[in-house]
């Protein structure tokens, strides 16, 4: 059982080929068990029933769209990029969900990237600071 289906994540990525079914699925099973790692210091997994529930289908399809794009579509540089922002943009989004209904900590908004963020551990993976580089 995942969040997210193998439909959801196709639309995600606009693909409509069915050679990498396989495959998908297990990305999308990576992603289910990556949010569970995540969620069960707060939470019973799986989540069910959560009044947004809509969020955690959303980030599992990311993650997982956004693996596949940089795993099988390597080769293209924009489709790479792409799937990177999707993952950063999937992890951002989980750890604003926890810090929302969990940790109680506001999210600050960052105007350089449009995305919320706040001062949990979560942070240091998915965003870097471009003066610090």
């Amino acid at each position: 059982m995942t969040y997210s289906d193998i439909d959801y994540v196709k639309l995600k990525l606009s693909y409509t080929k069915s050679g990498n079914d396989a495959y998908i699925t297990k990305l999308i099973e990576k992603a289910y068990s990556y949010i569970n790692m995540r969620l069960r210091k707060y939470i019973t997994v799986p989540l069910a029933g959560h009044d947004d529930q809509d969020t955690i289908i959303e980030i599992e399809a990311k993650l997982a769209a956004g693996w596949f794009r940089m795993e099988k579509l390597e080769e293209e540089e924009d489709e790479n990029k792409w799937g990177q922002r999707q993952v950063k943009e999937a992890r951002a989004m989980l750890g604003e969900f926890i810090d929302t209904h969990f940790t109680g900590q506001e999210a600050e908004f960052d105007d350089l990237t449009g995305h919320q963020y706040s001062d949990s551990s979560w942070e240091q993976d998915v965003y870097t600071n471009p003066e610090d580089q």
